[in-house]
């Protein structure tokens, strides 16, 4: 039982049975939806310039590194920036197809991390209100 506050820190790969993706799936997604539609759409709408879209596109793809974090740890300062918008529109985007789907991206029937946490804390609670002092 968890008795205090409690912070789990979860690698990379700890979305992947949820259908996050991977860096360089990440990397991937961002630079062929920076050719003119959805990503780069709402990069275009919250003010970026053309150019500089091409631009940021254009380096992420050229620098052949798996991580968009990787990319960005000695990137200047707006293409941080454009970089931090990306990330957010890629992730949400993972997040939606969840919700947007017929049936649910997340494999209830995988034995994984998250179901493992979720049946061990289950397990300890005398009904489901409990789930608060146990959480």
């Amino acid at each position: 039982m968890i008795t205090h506050p409690t912070v789990f820190i979860l690698g990379a790969g700890s979305g992947i049975p949820l259908g996050f993706p991977l860096g360089y799936q990440l990397v991937e997604y961002m630079v062929q939806h920076l050719n003119g539609a959805g990503l780069y759409d709402r990069v275009i709408r919250s003010g970026y310039r053309d150019w500089f879209v091409k631009k940021f596109r254009d380096r992420l793809k050229g620098s052949q590194l798996y991580s968009i974090d990787s990319f960005l740890q000695y990137a200047d300062e707006n293409l941080l920036k454009i970089g931090k918008f990306c990330i957010a529109q890629s992730i949400l985007r993972y997040e939606n197809m969840s919700i947007v789907q017929d049936k649910p991206y997340f494999d209830y029937k995988a034995n994984h991390w998250l179901k493992l946490i979720w049946n061990h804390i289950h397990g300890k609670l005398e009904n489901f209100k409990d789930i608060r002092s146990h959480s």
